[in-house]
């Protein structure tokens, strides 16, 4: 049976009632819109980035971590996942929430998603002028030169190499934990409390019927 609950990581640290930032990640579509309401307040309404080049056809192919103050989303990010690596981007915090630490605290809970998940690599496009900020965190950049110019603002290659956290997923993991929710791996899920009803004597019968036809 599955491993008992572990302490809630950074990327899962939401409280309604909290009275810091908390984290979470985007599981619902209502989670995604909050992300989507960060970004389009930050990147369109701000920046004045193109609808279509913000909302770029990858949010939902994208795992998104969403900061709120109790349940109201203040800021926001994003990564996507390759075979051997982790894009992590869209970092985006409310005007009014600036200065107060929520872009750190967004950071450091991607970064941990993404160790949990057994990378060993984050790359990532990073303003030109915010190329410090990266570098707290670890990145250094890329080992190629390339020019990056998008929505009218210029970005640097940047990686960062990690060590995949001691828990983190793999073919070894519990059957169940693999299944739990996206960022839920430290407690347990719907399908392993399921399992406690054990097998539906009809349902097997049901399914025998129709491998037979």
């Amino acid at each position: 049976m599955a491993n008992a609950p572990q302490e809630s990581p950074a990327y899962d640290s939401y409280t309604p009632d909290a009275e810091t930032v908390s984290v979470k990640v985007a599981r619902g579509l209502d989670d995604i819109l909050d992300a989507i309401a960060v970004r389009s307040a930050v990147f369109i309404g701000e920046q004045n980035c193109p609808v279509r080049e913000e909302l770029d056809g990858n949010d939902v192919s994208s795992t998104h971590l969403v900061a709120y103050s109790g349940v109201e989303p203040v800021g926001s990010t994003r990564t996507r996942f390759f075979a051997d690596f982790a894009q992590w981007g869209r970092l985006a915090v409310l005007p009014s929430w600036r200065g107060k630490g929520v872009s750190g605290v967004l950071a450091r809970a991607a970064i941990e998603l993404i160790r949990a998940k057994g990378y060993r690599r984050i790359y990532g496009q990073a303003e030109s002028h915010l190329l410090p900020f990266y570098e707290k965190l670890g990145f250094r950049t890329n080992d190629r030169t390339a020019d990056i110019v998008f929505s009218g603002y210029d970005f640097i290659e940047i990686v960062m190499d990690i060590n995949p956290t001691s828990t983190s997923l793999s073919l070894e993991a519990d059957p169940y934990t693999i299944i739990r929710p996206e960022g839920k791996w430290h407690e347990p899920g719907v399908l392993e409390k399921s399992a406690v009803r054990g097998v539906d004597p009809d349902r097997s019968k049901s399914s025998a019927a129709t491998k037979a036809a």
